[in-house]
């Protein structure tokens, strides 16, 4: 995404550097789990689901396939409900403004250009 007038993009995020200093950690524990077969659920999943609940202090922790499946779980957990009002800051992520727990989705695949939605 590049601003008007200029020609430097904006990086959204740029997990190179922390992949650099956790590569082995991180190739070994994706090899386990290619190796296994275990793509869903599976011992890698309870694995990290008890440990990320032992990190935060909680008896549970819930593993989700995206993002946006967690902002929807969590949307659901507090009670919202279609019509009510989500109000998200203007520079929120752009996987937000659809997360919402309405029984009718109509989500939409950004423009890749500009992150805004196809409405």
């Amino acid at each position: 995404m590049t601003p008007a007038g200029h020609g430097q993009p904006i990086p959204l995020a740029d997990v190179s550097r922390q992949y650099r200093r956790c590569r082995e950690a991180i190739d070994d524990a994706v090899h386990d789990v290619l190796a296994s077969g275990q793509y869903i659920l599976g011992p890698a999943v309870e694995r990290f689901e008890a440990e990320f609940a032992a990190y935060l202090g909680v008896r549970h922790g819930v593993g989700v396939a995206t993002g946006l499946d967690a902002l929807r779980l969590c949307l659901v957990a507090l009670g919202v409900a279609e019509g009510d009002e989500v109000i998200v800051p203007a520079n929120t992520f752009a996987a937000t403004a659809p997360s919402r727990s309405s029984p009718r989705e109509e989500l939409q695949s950004p423009r890749m250009s500009t992150l805004t939605p196809r409405i």
